[in-house]
């Protein structure tokens, strides 16, 4: 009975710290108010939890706020085609047991272009400078010559397909890459019909994923959608269902002893 009254009250904790700190998430969309149909999102900052989008353009590269894909809400972040880095900041990184989750679309089957060059995708990074070696993470990758998603990680940069999940044009996919170690990652992502996992290690060791961006190389001509940026749980939310674990550790083997 003490043990199942512990868990009992250890659950319902659990639940209030996570509904109490659900308001403090890393969280945004193309449909918050800061954003307009056809705008150019750089230096706007919506929803919390993030810095301002940073965005870098070359080629004819741009970006935009579309109702083209609306599968993935009814506003979408979009790349054009071109080069473009359109970066987004965590205010804080991520930590160890979690996530950020967000919902892409591949253009073409009447919403946007078709890929037939160059790639497009997430590169996550770490807040260490480009010359240090140390600034790539990871990379989710799409090219004309994969029939599936793709993911490069691992020390050696190696590219690992997901088998499950091909890509296609116009179907929502949604992703939520969650950091499992001091140097590892699980990606996973579903199309809603089916899914996949790839578990790697970061291209770089000793840091954590902080910067989102979202890019297309100079040569890409397809448009790429994005949109439902999300962490969870809140980090501040990891140390208290922690400290929770603890004190209820703590408290059993005090009345067996």
């Amino acid at each position: 009975m003490t043990i199942h009254n512990s868990m009992k009250t250890f659950a319902f904790l659990a639940l209030s710290a996570i509904s109490a700190s659900s308001f403090g998430l890393a969280l945004d969309s193309a449909s918050d108010a800061v954003y307009s149909l056809g705008m150019d999102y750089h230096n706007l900052n919506g929803g919390s939890g993030f810095q301002a989008w940073n965005n870098e353009a070359w080629n004819g590269g741009s970006i935009a706020i579309s109702s083209e894909a609306a599968a993935l809400g009814p506003r979408q972040f979009k790349i054009n085609g071109g080069g473009i880095d359109t970066r987004r900041r965590l205010v804080n990184e991520l930590v160890i047991g979690q996530s950020f989750n967000f919902s892409m679309m591949a253009g073409g089957a009447g919403i946007g272009n078709a890929q037939s060059a160059g790639e497009y995708g997430l590169e996550v990074r770490s807040t260490a400078a480009g010359s240090s070696g140390n600034r790539e993470m990871l990379y989710l990758q799409a090219r004309p010559s994969f029939t599936h998603w793709r993911v490069e990680g691992g020390d050696g940069w190696s590219s690992t397909e997901f088998t499950d999940v091909p890509i296609v044009a116009g179907q929502r996919v949604d992703v939520s890459l969650t950091v499992t170690g001091a140097d590892s990652f699980s990606l996973f992502i579903t199309n809603g019909t089916v899914s996949d996992t790839v578990n790697m290690d970061f291209i770089s060791e000793g840091y954590m994923p902080a910067i989102m961006n979202f890019y297309a190389d100079g040569s890409n001509n397809g448009s790429f959608y994005y949109n439902n940026l999300r962490t969870v749980p809140e980090p501040g939310t990891l140390l208290a269902l922690g400290s929770l674990s603890a004190m209820i550790i703590r408290r059993r083997k005090a009345r067996k002893a």
